[in-house]
């Protein structure tokens, strides 16, 4: 994804992802929903981040990705400005017991809103 500035200069190239359409969808949409979850806690947090590392890719990346991109396919390929790159080389269905992501009865959940 590369976004031209608006004073017409040199655009900047922040990331760059190739994904598969319709590869595990329940993964995608999970990972969606966890970039939501990211995005939400960078934004309270930007004036945390020094002044100096707020670049416009930095923004793109950690504030304004809620992974949308996710509800198009799964991503295979991703990179980023920051260095960051991931590959997915291989993946298989297995069953896993649900009773792995049980809470226990005593576990406290709250709202970041």
């Amino acid at each position: 994804a590369s976004a031209a500035p608006l004073d017409g200069g040199d655009a900047q190239v922040c990331a760059d992802i190739q994904l598969v359409p319709g590869l595990l969808p329940a993964a995608a949409d999970m990972l969606r929903r966890y970039m939501q979850v990211l995005s939400s806690q960078q934004q309270m947090n930007l004036e945390k981040t020094p002044p100096e590392l707020r670049t416009p890719c930095f923004l793109q990346d950690q504030i304004f990705n809620t992974g949308e991109y996710y509800s198009k396919g799964l991503p295979v390929m991703e990179w980023h400005s920051n260095g960051k790159q991931r590959v997915l080389l291989d993946f298989s269905q297995v069953e896993v017991d649900s009773s792995l992501f049980t809470l226990p009865p005593d576990y406290r959940q709250f709202s970041i809103e």
